[in-house]
């Protein structure tokens, strides 16, 4: 089984691989290469988005994204309802870094004129309570604890009428958002309990007042809202 002092060193040779091949494209640029040019720059971007968390991995942790990976989508799809309007998506953790302080999601396409994932231009992946095991199983890094990493998170937005619900509900896409200047958009942000602090710092340091809920959290939350006993959040108030 692969070490964390074996994986730092495969990421960092990587990474090193990258930077010397942006530097030939450089040395031999032409506008033909332009492409080939951001999509290396793109996969460094990552390759270092791994380096800065790469952490050692701890029991605990494992056993609750596992737990998560069994049970969460199940317990969505049973407690939260169409008419709440909550639309989902997933990304890992060095990119729910730069949406939080960018407060925009948008597609990689648009952010970097390239092609990064099948998202088309002006819409990112998303989805609905009925497939947000594609979100969770697939996106959310629940599972990244393999490479020692800590989990993704999930942004929890709030369609904002009909039409944008439905569009994540048959086609699994959302029309960019950004978030800082429509704040209703983002309704709030679901991770492990180890991602809990680092995220309110984020959000606090942007000043953006959702709330940062766990999994068990969210679905306590919406259980409770869905049963009439709904506590209205406030900016101190722990999540449970």
């Amino acid at each position: 089984m692969q070490t964390i002092k074996e994986k730092r060193f495969l990421l960092e040779r990587k990474a090193e691989y990258l930077r010397e091949k942006i530097q030939q494209i450089l040395n031999n640029y032409s506008p033909e290469l332009r492409h080939k040019m951001l999509e290396t720059q793109f996969r460094l971007t990552n390759v270092r988005g791994k380096l800065k968390f790469l952490r050692r991995n701890s029991q605990s942790d494992i056993d609750y994204r596992n737990e998560q990976m069994h049970t969460f989508s199940k317990k969505l799809e049973k407690n939260l309802i169409d008419s709440d309007g909550l639309i989902f998506h997933a990304t890992p953790i060095y990119n729910a870094e730069k949406i939080i302080k960018s407060g925009r999601i948008i597609s990689g396409r648009d952010l970097w004129t390239i092609p990064t994932s099948g998202d088309p231009k002006g819409k990112f992946s998303a989805t609905t309570k009925d497939q947000v095991e594609t979100s969770v199983l697939g996106y959310a890094g629940l599972n990244s604890y393999i490479g020692f990493l800590p989990a993704g998170v999930i942004f929890v937005l709030k369609a904002q009428n009909d039409a944008e619900y439905q569009m994540a509900k048959d086609d699994a896409y959302m029309a960019n958002v950004n978030f800082k200047q429509n704040p209703a958009h983002l309704y709030g942000l679901i991770s492990t309990p180890e991602n809990l602090p680092r995220l309110k710092i984020w959000m606090n340091e942007q000043n953006h007042p959702q709330p940062v809920y766990d999994y068990n959290g969210f679905i306590n939350h919406i259980s409770r809202k869905r049963d009439g006993i709904f506590i209205p959040y406030t900016k101190n108030q722990k999540q449970v």
